[in-house]
């Protein structure tokens, strides 16, 4: 596949960051009895979503997060044409939160709460660029999203 073609067809399309822990719990305090949610950070469930809106799939196979998080995509994976792939902090821990299947991973590092840089690079030498997106944790981006996905 040409690169100009995987340029404009690879797009990193979603960032879930500083993802909800929800645990429930119930008060064995005889007074109280009542159940209560304990919330915070998720780090096991935050991941990084990327999509080929092209007509053909993409073999990922070598291919790395550089920036931000550290994955290597192994060898035999591809992205089909029109196809999301999730790559993960933790695979179970995704798979069961949000029942995604077409997840990868686990990546090393985490995603900054406040935001960041990452990339995705192809596995040529040296390596090209092919998506890179700066997210962060203050205007213009939006301040509904931090807990909420």
């Amino acid at each position: 596949m040409a690169l100009q073609t995987l340029l404009d067809h690879l797009r990193i399309t979603e960032i879930m960051y500083k993802a909800r822990l929800q645990q429930y719990y119930v008060l064995l305090d005889a007074l109280k009895g009542r159940p209560w949610w304990e919330s915070g950070d998720n780090e096991g469930a935050e991941y990084v979503e990327i999509y080929n809106r092209g007509a053909e799939s993409v073999d990922l196979s070598g291919w790395e997060f550089t920036n931000g998080i550290v994955y290597e995509f192994s060898e035999g994976t591809w992205l089909g044409a029109g196809e999301y792939l999730v790559v993960c902090a933790d695979v179970d821990v995704v798979k069961q939160e949000y029942g995604i299947e077409n997840a990868v991973g686990n990546y090393n590092g985490l995603l900054v709460n406040r935001g960041e840089r990452l990339t995705l690079v192809d596995a040529s030498q040296p390596p090209i660029v092919i998506d890179t997106v700066r997210y962060r944790d203050d205007p213009p981006w939006p301040l509904a999203p931090d807990q909420e996905g």
